[in-house]
């Protein structure tokens, strides 16, 4: 007797239900997080190890230890990967800290948010978090990658933070000088300067009428009148004293 063919999925029908997770993936999701919190604490707890452990496994320190060490060497690609989910669950926290209350944690609709950032900033073209200044946040702005996250340690009194930048359009003023205009302006500056010997720096001529920009025409006149268009950097010469000292 004929197969009978084998049924197609009707149209609507409810998708597959996603896989279970594996004890051996979850061993390994726990092991991959002591890498990072706990193997190479020497008996510290995360919490004890301070604000300086979290921007240390941000910027690419992992904790030194046997376990790291191996995870290095024998697949560097997963050690990249977890890196990369350290960093998203800093930035995921930052945000929660910002935003959400401890109670809005165990709201599964309150964490909808939290989801949703978390596979926007999967798309590698529309997201970079990682450590401020180093080549690869270059190279994001320089791919013009909308949103780039990271953290910035601080200097002096200024302590740790975070950074979030976000490509967007900038609306900028454009105009146009009269050439009429300009030659009017250093015109009467020769008579100001020259012949009514009036060279304040901070004389009223120069502030008046600001929407000629008389300052900048005033400035963009040629030496001896304004000033150099180009400056050089500071030059050390030798110079002839009395006594043959120099």
């Amino acid at each position: 007797p004929a197969k009978a063919a084998a049924p197609t999925a009707a149209l609507g029908a409810p998708a597959k239900a996603a896989p279970k997770t594996t004890p051996k993936v979850i061993r390994l999701v726990l092991w991959c997080h002591a890498v990072m919190e706990r193997f190479g604490l020497r008996g510290l707890s995360p919490v004890d190890a301070g604000v300086k452990h979290v921007l240390g496994c941000f910027d690419g320190a992992v904790p030194e230890s046997e376990e790291a060490a191996a995870l290095r060497a024998r697949c560097p690609d997963l050690l990249r990967l977890v890196q990369r989910a350290y960093r998203h669950a800093v930035k995921l926290t930052v945000d929660a800290a910002i935003v959400m209350t401890v109670e809005d944690l165990w709201a599964a609709a309150e964490c909808e948010a939290i989801f949703g950032e978390l596979a926007a900033m999967a798309d590698l073209n529309r997201w970079y978090v990682g450590p401020v200044g180093s080549p690869a946040w270059a190279a994001a702005m320089g791919h013009k990658t909308p949103k780039l996250f990271g953290l910035r340690r601080g200097e002096g009194s200024e302590g740790p933070g975070s950074q979030l930048l976000t490509l967007r359009e900038e609306a900028a003023t454009v105009g146009s000088w009269s050439g009429e205009i300009v030659r009017a302006v250093w015109a009467a500056q020769v008579v100001e300067l020259i012949f009514a010997a009036n060279d304040d720096d901070e004389r009223y001529s120069i502030q008046a009428q600001p929407r000629l920009l008389r300052n900048l025409a005033v400035q963009a006149a040629a030496p001896p009148l304004g000033y150099p268009a180009f400056t050089s950097t500071p030059r050390l010469c030798a110079l002839a004293l009395g006594g043959g000292g120099q």
